[in-house]
């Protein structure tokens, strides 16, 4: 393994605190550091902080609204990425693009440190480890190909810009930018082989399981729009595990309803992650698009559980998976609720509209208030995706998958739409398929690796 200069890491992100401490803990100079041992492998992937999803998708939808009097207060970034500006950056430093690729420059450490241990007497450890870096360098990429690269199309995705891969810590080494093909390639590879080496079950919610690489494939094969596999590894990841909250249980008063994310709370996780730009999305001056709120019925539980609609009338999130973590952080990471969606829009894509909708009511029994929810039964392939989208906007609201869809929505003639929002007597257009659903990447990375700027 080369010598991997871990003042870069302590540079991005001050002190690691692991679940289970040991290897930074012991040795003070921690810009000399070089890991070498699984129980050091193991202290990297554990550090909490530095797992961040990109949160501009979020910002970019329509899923809440921002007074004049909060924009003042926000980045250029965040306020030129909500109203789809030419210019997001404005030579300012993209926190997220940067965490994204830190977690991808982790996995490679570990991944790197592995190759280099010969003699290893816990096979089982070794191959966890390895597994969880291939599956957070998957999830790292696959979350930054949903922003920063345009929607995956099969019949252009050779000839369309992806990501700069990197399979090296060596942070001299600048790949150019691939074309998405191979974005995606690599993504399904790495996911693939952390499914032969991940366990069954993980002791904490921040580490993989199988299940929880399943239910990415999941997601990632639906985004790529190939409905069967998205629907084999859906029905693979609740075998392992279908557990659904009844929420009914729940007190929908409470101020965060949802059990706890972690350590190991919530049995819908299957892994936990979290997004950035809390400070905007739990402000009182944010308001949660009054359109997405009329969309829940009123027997509908989640109204109550992932809304307070408070006395100037403003409509706040409070539903996050995250639970009473919710006051520093929005859950961004895997559940199977996603994946009862992913498995009935896959079924109903191939044809079985039927068993699509059995998924589909299996997870809204668990929603809707004891003995009021009424099945669907539809029989016309359009009518029924058109309830999984509602659906999916109602269910996985503020977790970042609304911009995803809205990118593949729009390559359906019957479900694409236009966005608009208004601000200071302005009003702002999104049109379907715009370029402006991908976003530039950094100024800063574009002088610094000379790759190729998306169109904006």
């Amino acid at each position: 393994m080369k010598k991997i200069k871990i003042l870069f890491i302590i540079v991005l992100g001050s002190v690691l605190n692991s679940c289970e401490k040991g290897f930074l803990d012991k040795k003070p100079d921690k810009s000399l550091l070089v890991p070498n041992k699984l129980s050091d492998f193991r202290a990297l992937l554990d550090a909490e902080h530095i797992k961040l999803v990109p949160a501009l998708g979020l910002v970019s939808s329509d899923d809440y609204e921002l007074s004049a009097a909060l924009m003042v207060t926000l980045t250029p970034t965040v306020r030129n990425a909500y109203l789809w500006q030419k210019d997001i950056y404005e030579g300012s430093v993209n926190s997220e693009w940067n965490a994204g690729h830190a977690n991808i420059f982790y996995a490679n450490v570990v991944l790197e440190g592995l190759n280099g241990i010969t003699n290893n007497s816990d096979l089982n450890f070794y191959n966890e480890l390895r597994g969880e870096a291939l599956f957070r360098r998957a999830f790292s990429y696959h979350h930054l190909a949903q922003v920063y690269c345009p929607p995956y199309q099969y019949q252009t995705s050779k000839t369309t810009l992806g990501l700069s891969l990197r399979t090296t810590a060596d942070v001299n080494v600048l790949p150019q930018r691939s074309n998405l093909e191979d974005t995606f390639r690599f993504i399904l590879s790495d996911l693939e082989n952390s499914i032969l080496l991940l366990p069954l079950n993980a002791k904490y919610k921040i580490r993989p399981n199988r299940a929880a690489a399943h239910a990415l494939l999941a997601r990632v094969y639906l985004n790529m729009g190939n409905y069967e596999k998205a629907l084999s590894h859906a029905q693979a990841c609740l075998k392992l595990n279908d557990r659904l909250i009844d929420f009914n249980d729940l007190n929908v008063s409470a101020t965060r309803p949802l059990p706890n994310a972690l350590p190991n709370g919530n049995d819908e996780i299957l892994y936990y992650d979290r997004m950035a730009q809390i400070a905007l999305f739990t402000s009182t001056l944010a308001n949660v698009n009054p359109e997405l709120f009329s969309m829940y019925e009123s027997n509908d539980l989640r109204k109550q559980i992932f809304y307070n609609v408070r006395p100037d009338g403003n409509i706040l999130f409070k539903g996050t998976y995250s639970g009473a973590n919710s006051s520093t952080s929005l859950f961004a990471g895997l559940a199977t609720d996603e994946v009862y969606l992913i498995s009935a829009e896959a079924k109903i894509r191939v044809g079985s509209i039927t068993e699509g909708l059995k998924d589909l009511n299996t997870l809204l029994s668990k929603r809707y208030k004891s003995g009021t929810f009424v099945p669907y039964n539809l029989h016309q392939k359009n009518e029924a995706l058109a309830v999984i989208y509602a659906e999916r906007r109602k269910e996985l609201a503020f977790r970042g998958m609304r911009w995803s869809d809205l990118r593949r929505f729009n390559l359906e003639p019957e479900f694409k739409m236009t966005l608009k929002k208004r601000l200071n007597g302005i009003e702002y257009v999104l049109l379907p398929n715009d370029i402006r659903y991908t976003l530039p990447l950094p100024d800063d990375e574009i002088r610094g690796s000379k790759v190729e700027q998306n169109p904006r």
